[in-house]
């Protein structure tokens, strides 16, 4: 995590009072999915917007979808 006169990234959103992570981005099935998983063990609540990323390969995409639902990660559309 990002650090930032000794606090973490995690530190300093929460200080911020946000309690939601909203995720896109390219490499759903590796980024995307890492950063929504690791916001959402440090409790933040956390949103995919499904349309708004793309997988490695569908396979993997799936993959990483079951993961993320399985964790309490919302998955959506942004429409």
């Amino acid at each position: 995590y990002a650090q930032s006169a000794g606090k973490t990234l995690a530190d300093a959103l929460k200080t911020a009072g946000v309690s939601r992570v909203d995720v896109v981005g390219i490499a759903e099935s590796h980024c995307v999915k890492d950063t929504a998983l690791d916001a959402r063990k440090l409790s933040f609540e956390v949103t995919v917007f499904e349309d708004l990323t793309v997988p490695v390969s569908e396979e993997l995409g799936v993959a990483a979808r079951k993961q993320m639902a399985a964790a309490g990660i919302a998955l959506v559309e942004s429409r």
